[in-house]
């Protein structure tokens, strides 16, 4: 009797391993980790950035629990910290379990033992325009802070000065030309794929959010190595390589 519930709490547990070929355990060194924090939000975990996932162990990496003082509440905030989750090294069940937690007959309560028997999971690829969206603020925002602040006032969207910045992303095997048209401190206008987009960018709490043609923002982790760029968006990581600057007057 002195026990009494209160609220409600839901718990996914996080394992290397890839929902696109039937769960298999994914091994390898864990080589960016993004965990997420927050009122009621809890991860217990003994792993950390730069430790190795291998065969001989079980492949759990964490378990992720939330709580809300309704159960609709809490499954919106572990919609939330899975989104806000991100592992990059080794293939995670993180989009699955997002998708999973957005399922209508999970949001319902409807679940049983053989509900992925009734309710196959379909997990959507991460989109490539999206990423090379990210790649564009990401260059954009570490161009001006590599000019020399004592000229930063003659930056490109100074009205007198018709500068236009090119520059070639490769995903996968495709390769991307973005022409870069700058606005002011945080805006620029991209010509790319076709398409004009007018992009804010800004650093917020350590991840990359972007406002394209003034619609809701956008958040994702942007890790920026030698080699190349990672873009965690909720659906997976984009690789993207960037190509060398070219300067149009």
């Amino acid at each position: 009797d002195a026990i009494k519930r209160q609220g409600h709490a839901i718990e996914c547990r996080i394992y290397a391993e890839d929902p696109n070929q039937e769960f298999m355990p994914s091994t390898g060194r864990i080589h960016f980790l993004k965990e997420p924090y927050g009122p009621h939000i809890r991860v217990d975990t003994g792993i950390i950035e730069g430790d190795e996932i291998t065969r001989y162990y079980d492949p759990m990496i964490a378990k992720l629990i939330v709580w809300g003082e309704t159960r609709l509440e809490a499954l919106h905030r572990m919609q939330s910290a899975l989104t806000d989750y991100a592992i990059g090294g080794v293939k995670s069940n993180l989009p699955f379990l997002r998708t999973m937690c957005q399922n209508q007959a999970v949001v319902q309560g409807q679940i049983t033992t053989d509900f992925l028997h009734k309710h196959p999971i379909i997990l959507t690829q991460p989109e490539p325009k999206l990423a090379l969206l990210f790649a564009a603020a990401y260059d954009y925002l570490a161009a001006q802070h590599s000019v020399d602040p004592l000229y930063s006032h003659t930056f490109s969207w100074q009205m007198h000065l018709k500068a236009a910045w090119y520059k070639m992303y490769r995903i996968e095997k495709t390769i991307y030309s973005v022409q870069f048209k700058p606005q002011t401190a945080q805006t620029v206008i991209l010509d790319i794929l076709e398409d004009t987009v007018e992009l804010s960018a800004f650093w917020q709490n350590e991840q990359l959010v972007i406002v394209q043609n003034g619609l809701p923002k956008q958040r994702a982790w942007f890790a920026a190595k030698p080699e190349g760029y990672d873009c965690y968006l909720p659906e997976g990581v984009v690789k993207i390589y960037p190509d060398i600057w070219a300067h149009h007057q």
